[in-house]
């Protein structure tokens, strides 16, 4: 074997290391995107869930914690009278938390 095709089938050889360690990083941050945006939706979820509640005295904490998560994921932004209205008068009905639930999860697709 001459120099040259030593050469060629070191270079062969690195260009298929590389090549697989290129892909193997790519696949785990896709992975790990996915991930992250499930943990998301499952959070989302449940602020959702925490403000199809009734307001009272004893939920109001869980109420601001569930409105900064949905105004933190949301493309739609809450007034602050909306967010009043929801920390202590009024919950979320089920046809609202569908929508927007699915607003949240198609910006996220977006990304």
């Amino acid at each position: 074997m001459d120099t040259w095709e030593k050469a060629n089938t070191i270079t062969t050889l690195i260009a298929v290391i590389v090549i697989t360690i290129v892909l193997a990083y790519i696949g785990n941050t896709y992975i790990q995107i996915e991930k992250e945006k499930d943990i998301n939706r499952y959070v989302i979820d449940i602020a959702l869930s925490v403000l199809g509640q009734e307001p009272n005295k004893d939920n109001i904490e869980s109420r601001k914690w569930a409105i900064n998560v949905i105004s933190l994921y949301s493309s739609v932004r809450i007034h602050r009278a909306a967010q009043e209205e929801l920390l202590h008068k009024t919950r979320i009905d089920r046809d609202f938390k569908s929508m927007l639930l699915e607003d949240i999860i198609c910006q996220d697709s977006k990304q």
